[in-house]
């Protein structure tokens, strides 16, 4: 996402995000958003090996370092505090995903 004036959460990037639109010396990658005008919720993450990146926003409302997950941290439910998991839950990690993904993405 480029710009956020809205609110994201139970959500995470796992690809590269162009920063086309931060100031000058801005980092060329971010993991969130470009500008972050809005709210991010603690339950935002980002794959910082796919994304190139530790840095969830360029510009405003900063996000926690913390959220920067590497590959197998991606790959690990755990990793996920905030997401819904349980037996009818929203998500889920099929065994060799890279990432979670939503339950009826799942259903074969």
């Amino acid at each position: 996402m480029l710009r956020n004036f809205g609110t994201i959460e139970q959500s995470f990037a796992a690809g590269r995000l162009i920063n086309n639109y931060g100031p000058a010396g801005g980092p060329p990658t971010v993991g969130v958003a470009d500008n972050n005008a809005g709210t991010v919720a603690s339950n935002v993450y980002w794959d910082k090996d796919a994304t190139g990146t530790t840095i969830g926003v360029n510009t405003g409302t900063p996000v926690p370092g913390a959220n920067a997950l590497g590959a197998a941290q991606m790959a690990t439910q755990s990793s996920f505090a905030g997401y819904d998991f349980g037996p009818d839950g929203v998500w889920v990690l099929p065994p060799g995903a890279t990432h979670p993904v939503l339950r009826w993405q799942s259903v074969p």
